[in-house]
């Protein structure tokens, strides 16, 4: 009889942490639909170059997005203040946002996980604050 208990026991606490998880990936997915919410019009960075572009940055993950006049987004390679090593058209290039004096910057360089960069590091000032 005590077994069968200590078996009913742990059938309930292995569903009580799998509900919690389940709980967690939801208010998880909740939250990074609310951080990447972002709007032409509300979006907090105007592209340098060409008014019809504008940045948002997803407040969870810092991803960087590009958000055009009509709407349409394209998700840019690298995070605000931490670098993503992405295979970029056959090089490996190394990508990384940072926000300085009101300034959306964007650093790259080819490279590899291992040696870091491993050519010249390009800085490219893509926007700035609205």
């Amino acid at each position: 009889m005590k077994s069968k208990r200590s078996i009913n026991f742990f059938i309930i606490f292995i569903s009580i942490i799998f509900i919690d998880i389940f709980k967690n990936a939801n208010a998880s997915l909740q939250d990074q639909y609310r951080a990447q919410s972002c709007t032409f019009d509300s979006a907090p960075f105007q592209n340098t170059q060409n008014e019809t572009y504008r940045y948002c940055i997803n407040k969870l993950n810092k991803r960087v997005t590009l958000i055009f006049d009509d709407g349409d987004t394209i998700v840019q390679e690298g995070y605000l203040g931490q670098s993503e090593l992405v295979d970029f058209y056959g090089t490996w290039t190394i990508f990384e946002w940072v926000i300085d004096s009101n300034k959306l910057t964007q650093y790259r360089c080819h490279g590899n996980d291992k040696d870091g960069c491993t050519d010249k590091v390009y800085k490219n000032q893509e926007a700035i604050k609205r």
